[in-house]
């Protein structure tokens, strides 16, 4: 089953933040992602909050949606070091 997620971008600036809403196939009930980048140690801190998962009605259905988020995120940052790690040899 393909996951269809929309959304709205409340807030963005290209060099540091972005965020925007979360809505997962429809359900009407909007989560807010934030994106945010900053210098430290020499290097870019990078900074993702996902939050609204207690919005969901249904007993337990937060924290399996939590569950969903985390490990979707965490898949999406593995990619993202994966890629870095191969952009810095391609210099």
């Amino acid at each position: 089953q393909e996951t269809k997620i929309r959304g709205t971008v409340l807030e963005a600036n290209p060099v540091y933040l972005l965020v925007y809403t979360w809505d997962v196939n429809n359900s009407g009930v909007e989560t807010k992602v934030k994106w945010s980048l900053s210098e430290k140690d020499g290097g870019t801190l990078l900074i993702l909050e996902h939050t609204g998962a207690e919005n969901y009605p249904k007993e337990g259905m937060a924290i399996e949606m939590f569950g969903h988020f985390d490990k979707g995120w965490q898949n999406c940052i593995n990619d993202l070091e994966n890629y870095l790690a191969k952009a810095e040899h391609v210099k």
